[in-house]
């Protein structure tokens, strides 16, 4: 068993009383009219950006394509022209034409 400790008595809790006219309830209202309505503006915007990132990730899709293709390209270019460095034509060539 366990032993608990005397202390004081908690404290009372106040007991609040508020008076609500029509005129705070329809402020309350037209707030909450407010506040939805700026929602719904922005739920209703929800498919246009939906739209506009479809077309700009499309577009994207399309510039990492191209980007792509040109990088695969150049690393075919880097890769004959380091196979002809390695393979002496280049300085075969440049001999014969310095002559």
């Amino acid at each position: 068993m366990t032993a608990q400790v005397a202390g004081p008595p908690p404290a009372p809790q106040p007991t609040v009383v508020a008076m609500v006219t029509g005129q705070d309830l329809l402020s309350q209202f037209n707030h909450l009219a407010e506040s939805q309505a700026r929602i719904e503006v922005k739920v209703d915007g929800i498919p246009v950006q939906v739209a506009e990132l479809a077309t700009t990730t499309a577009r994207h899709s399309r510039d990492i394509a191209d980007l792509r293709q040109k990088w695969a390209f150049m690393a075919g270019v880097g890769t004959v022209i380091a196979l002809l460095l390695s393979s002496g034509v280049v300085v075969a060539l440049l001999q014969h034409a310095h002559r």
